[in-house]
């Protein structure tokens, strides 16, 4: 059987998540195995220098890397996350045998900076529980977690919403409905499950687990109309949020700012889809939507089945 390895930093923003769900795919044809470098790094620079007698056959990574892990694989796989791509690491593509992106948007955006860039449509984890659905209620939800890019903001003012941002941006603008403690998954879970509506107004995503989470919860969502989600998604199973045209960059979303060399700015490729607020009013109000959750799994199925064949045949 061949060996793979797949590389991540846990930032605590989902790639722990894409980690364990590459795993379980490609456990199926690989002796796969897990790497978390953010702690090897700090904790343990012997073994984090350390390159294996037998090399794994694939090394993959998932939105960072280190150099000195690149030696431990005979081939290199980059998955790119292009929303936080730094210009060093967009220099450093070529180190790579392939680049994974999530969208097609992500390949335009990403043409010229390496040679065998590959579009993967992604899947997300399954936090339907069928007891929970049972006890409905009729919550409106947004869940932000620790990412800044799900633009909370557009959010602050609608007292309905319940806002799950446990980054604390806001906690002196908002006081009610607003939480910023950490949410295991088993109450993300129950969360999920019990809401009636999830907002996801994103200005940008490689994947977005949140928004499908929720589809997969049978719930109904509204979602920015931003490319990775319209390109796969049937827009009868979501309600689409118009956003403006183009690519906004505005002083209201400095974090989007590209042009400055600060630590917090140095992303070449962030992007930022600002949906339109009379409009978000209007589709929090509609009651019209499918049930997403069998259209969802087939296609997650389909994507997960494109994903091993790919890695089975490189």
């Amino acid at each position: 059987m061949r060996t793979s390895c797949i590389y991540y930093w846990d930032n605590g923003v989902g790639v722990k998540v894409d980690a364990s769900l590459i795993k379980e795919c490609l456990d199926a044809e690989f002796d796969c195995s897990l790497f978390d470098f953010s702690i090897s790094q700090n904790d343990n620079n012997n073994y984090f220098d350390y390159t294996p007698e037998v090399q794994y056959d694939i090394g993959i990574f998932i939105q960072n890397f280190q150099p000195n892990l690149l030696t431990r694989n005979k081939i290199n796989v980059f998955i790119v996350n292009e929303e936080w791509l730094t210009c060093k690491e967009a220099s450093s593509l070529s180190d790579f045998d392939y680049v994974i992106v999530k969208n097609k948007f992500a390949k335009k955006l990403l043409e010229g900076l390496h040679s065998n860039i590959n579009v993967l449509y992604f899947w997300s984890r399954d936090l339907y529980d069928n007891h929970y659905n049972k006890y409905k209620n009729n919550n409106i939800i947004h869940f932000a977690g620790k990412s800044i890019q799900k633009n909370t903001e557009c959010l602050l003012n609608n007292t309905n919403v319940h806002i799950f941002d446990s980054t604390g941006r806001y906690k002196d603008v908002r006081t009610e409905f607003y939480y910023t403690e950490y949410i295991s998954d088993t109450k993300l879970s129950r969360v999920f499950n019990t809401s009636d509506t999830h907002i996801c107004p994103s200005l940008y995503e490689a994947h977005g687990h949140y928004m499908f989470e929720g589809m997969l919860c049978d719930k109904k969502v509204i979602a920015s109309k931003i490319p990775v989600w319209e390109e796969q998604i049937d827009p009868d199973y979501l309600i689409f949020l118009e956003t403006k045209p183009g690519i906004i960059i505005n002083e209201e979303y400095e974090f989007l700012n590209s042009n400055n060399d600060s630590e917090s700015t140095k992303f070449p490729f962030r992007r930022g889809f600002i949906v339109d607020s009379s409009d978000l009013e209007d589709k929090i109000a509609s009651k019209n939507y499918k049930k997403p959750r069998k259209y969802l799994t087939n296609l997650f199925n389909t994507n997960k089945n494109n994903f091993l064949e790919f890695f089975k045949n490189i």
